[in-house]
């Protein structure tokens, strides 16, 4: 058997073009921007099957709370262009609701604001409900004020002037639940279109993922001088 690197080389170098072109369309395909997404949290207090030699209380407006948990949302614009007045709508499940809201992570060149919609509707609540909670606070709320309350109290939603390519922004947000040890969960969406939103990939997938191609690269470069030594 006779190994002849003339009609050999003619192929590898197509196989690793054809892998490099296939990986430059994928990368820049529908032009979109694609960003990554983490949340994260931790509960305000002592997990229920933990020893604690003693007794830990958690007050909210004075009140025990043993449902409050720190939400870390954090986003990052993993591609090649930069994004211009990016919505972030956060909420959360039915059970919870949003105590307060930060921003742990932003960069000087991004600017971070309450959304037009988002604002008219707390204005709502603050103007028609606030006033009637604050006299009494098992009062009835007649509708539409009763929705719009429900719903400030499980969404956020922001606007960032921009996020530029390999930038990232990190929000904190408090939820509690008036279900004991009830576990909250917290959402994310950006509605807007040519956007792309990924959950972040956990390192040590990726790190599967480079170890399988590896071992597939060495297979093949055995193979091919397998049969140039036999040649």
């Amino acid at each position: 058997m006779t190994f002849d690197i003339v009609n050999v080389l003619p192929l590898l170098i197509g196989g690793i073009s054809s892998f490099l072109i296939g990986m430059l369309l994928e990368r820049y395909k529908n032009r979109r921007i694609e960003l990554l997404y983490n949340i994260s949290y931790q509960k305000i207090g002592i997990p229920n099957d933990s020893y604690f030699n003693g007794k830990l209380k958690v007050l909210y407006n004075e009140g025990e709370a043993n449902t409050l948990y720190f939400f870390k949302i954090a986003i990052k614009n993993n591609s090649n262009f930069d994004s211009k007045e990016l919505p972030v709508n956060l909420n959360c499940d039915i059970d919870s609701y949003i105590v307060s809201h930060s921003y742990s992570k932003i960069l000087e060149t991004t600017e971070i604001n309450i959304s037009k919609g988002y604002q008219e509707k707390f204005n709502s609540y603050m103007n028609n409900v606030r006033p009637i909670l604050n006299q009494n606070i098992n009062a009835e709320i007649q509708e539409p004020d009763f929705s719009n309350m429900v719903w400030i109290h499980k969404n956020i939603n922001f606007v960032a002037s921009s996020l530029n390519r390999n930038d990232e922004m990190e929000f904190t947000v408090l939820v509690g639940s008036n279900i004991d040890n009830h576990q909250p969960m917290m959402f994310l969406n950006i509605p807007t279109s040519g956007v792309k939103l990924t959950y972040a990939e956990d390192p040590t997938k990726t790190n599967e993922k480079v170890g399988k191609m590896s071992i597939l690269l060495g297979i093949i470069t055995t193979l091919l001088l397998a049969t140039y030594q036999r040649s």
